[in-house]
């Protein structure tokens, strides 16, 4: 399986998607339509790097990474989705999420089946058109630092529904084989089988996870290494049990994601993971491309417009419906609408499964991949530019029929995000004394360490993760803070971060642990260095508000 071949293929994926990154960079679109398109390119090639025998001999291998790597998607995916998040408004998620999936399956299945196509593709179809994109919403509503804003919040428990209800179809499908007998009868049983296997690996999962899962990751955390293998080790455990239930390998792994959302750890393990998932990602979704034929793609291309348009127009119009008769006022109902107006990732696998159980054929699977292109670029641009279309839409008069209230929610920007607050960064002896001594002092301090252990017993706030990350920063922001502290003994994280917090203009004090780090950090106009003589906290408190910074 594994040969020059299958290496050289795997490497002209990898340079030929990075190519295409590089050149759309500035167009910021998701790196999943990216991939998509690269592959339908490398597909259609018949060059000498990539003939129809070269794919021939190494696809088989190709398709064993990409299966790892969508596994991987769906662990991540399971991560991003921390019931302690969305718990206020958990039963507004669930009655949404439910209403829309009912819905959007009738009204895809109409679609699908006025336009020619058999019951059993029209029902792979509008389910494939059902669900929205976790991975999108959350890098998009990240990078606006909005996952905290009231739709966010709503956006995300919305999600965790459809995917609990999508992992449902799933299992469903995996038991459809080819040649599987179709009656309503089997149907059923094979259903009320998977939801009960679903139901008992999650329980199993999420009791392992509460009672021994967290020691050991506590225990884990001192080592990054050791903290990766230990997280994909409970990724593989929880796959394992999923075949042991008699379920795909994909359900195992995203229900291993959600029952490590639950730990304090979470970000720390994400954010280790996903150089490792983008990699086996990045070679399903191109291996997906390669495998539509462009001829049938091209020939699919009404129906594809027909389920874009209504992918996005049915979904905004359907979720701002529901958002408003549950109470939500009008800007957050439409914001959220549009946040949630494409596709899913589950949409592509639940395709792939059903034309390799023979359910459907590649027209179905042009349609969906279509479909994702499209929803995903229009995505990038309904959710970064969401505050523009909202007041254009309302200023047209064009929202007035739903009637939503226009009273502004307390809640409806992040109003829980920490300022005016010290972050103390590494939580050594030097770290934990600073934290005391402010703490004594009466103000608001915030301590920052990968190793939960080191946080035990300090009488402020902690997070657990690492300065390493710009995500975790974020997540203690740092951007709001009145003084950051670092004493950390890692020169390149320390000059790090004193470059961000200048650059944010925030005031910042460093570990000089040693006379050779000294120099970078004046340099860099660090505005207090600290040594470990018994005078540094008056020190540090004379320089410091020198700069305006009173913490006396």
């Amino acid at each position: 399986m594994w040969n020059m071949i299958t290496l050289q293929t795997i490497g002209v994926m990898i340079v030929c998607a990075s190519v295409g990154i590089l050149l759309t960079r500035k167009l910021k679109l998701p790196h999943i339509v990216l991939y998509i398109i690269t592959g339908l390119a490398l597909g259609q090639a018949e060059v000498a790097l990539l003939d129809k025998e070269f794919l021939k001999e190494s696809l088989g291998a190709v398709r064993v990474i990409s299966e790892a790597g969508i596994a991987l998607l769906l662990f991540l995916v399971g991560m991003e989705l921390s019931l302690s998040k969305i718990k206020d408004i958990g039963n507004d998620a669930v009655v949404a999420g439910l209403w829309q999936v009912g819905l959007s399956v009738i009204l895809g299945f109409g679609i699908s089946f006025l336009a020619g196509f058999e019951v059993i593709p029209s029902i792979i179809l509008s389910v494939a058109m059902t669900f929205s994109s976790t991975v999108i919403v959350v890098k998009l509503l990240g990078e606006k630092k909005h996952l905290d804003a009231l739709y966010g919040r709503i956006s995300i428990g919305v999600l965790l529904v459809q995917d609990l209800v999508v992992i449902l179809f799933l299992t469903e499908l995996s038991a459809l084989g080819t040649g599987a007998d179709h009656d309503w009868r089997t149907v059923l049983a094979q259903l009320a089988k998977a939801m009960a296997g679903v139901a008992g690996l999650a329980a199993i999962a999420w009791l392992v996870a509460k009672k021994f899962l967290q020691r050991l990751m506590e225990w884990a955390s001192s080592s990054t290494e050791l903290l990766l293998i230990w997280s994909l080790t409970w990724c593989f455990v929880v796959v394992a049990g999923a075949h042991a239930f008699h379920l795909s390998h994909e359900i195992g792994a995203f229900l291993a994601g959600i029952s490590l959302a639950q730990l304090p750890l979470s970000n720390s393990l994400k954010q280790r993971v996903h150089p490792l998932m983008n990699f086996f990602v990045g070679i399903f979704f191109i291996a997906l491309g390669m495998e539509i034929d462009l001829g049938t793609a091209l020939a699919s291309w009404k129906m594809a417009l027909v389920f874009t348009v209504f992918v996005i127009l049915g979904k905004i119009l359907i979720f701002f419906t529901v958002f408003s008769r549950q109470g939500f006022n009008e800007r957050t109902s439409f914001v959220a609408a549009l946040t949630l107006s494409q596709i899913s990732e589950f949409s592509f696998l639940f395709a792939a499964l059903a034309l390799k159980n023979e359910l459907i054929d590649e027209t179905i699977v042009a349609v969906v991949a279509f479909t994702g292109v499209a929803t995903f670029i229009s995505s990038s641009f309904l959710i970064s530019y969401n505050e523009r279309i909202y007041f254009w839409f309302k200023n047209k008069g064009l929202l007035k029929f739903m009637n939503a209230s226009q009273t502004k929610s307390k809640d409806e920007y992040p109003s829980t995000k920490r300022s005016g607050h010290i972050l103390v960064i590494g939580m050594n002896s030097l770290g934990r004394e600073i934290c005391r001594r402010l703490c004594a002092l009466g103000h608001n301090v915030l301590a920052l360490d990968s190793d939960p252990k080191k946080l035990r017993g300090l009488p402020c706030d902690t997070l657990i993760g690492s300065a390493d990350y710009t995500s975790i920063l974020e997540e203690a922001s740092f951007e709001h803070a009145r003084l950051v502290v670092t004493t950390l003994r890692i020169e390149d994280v320390n000059n790090s971060l004193v470059y961000q917090c200048k650059k944010m203009g925030v005031p910042v004090a460093a570990h000089g642990f040693d006379s050779t780090v000294i120099p970078d950090l004046k340099e860099l106009e660090t505005d207090y260095i600290i040594d470990s003589k018994s005078s540094w906290l008056n020190k540090l408190f004379i320089k410091l508000e020198e700069h305006g910074v009173k913490l006396t």
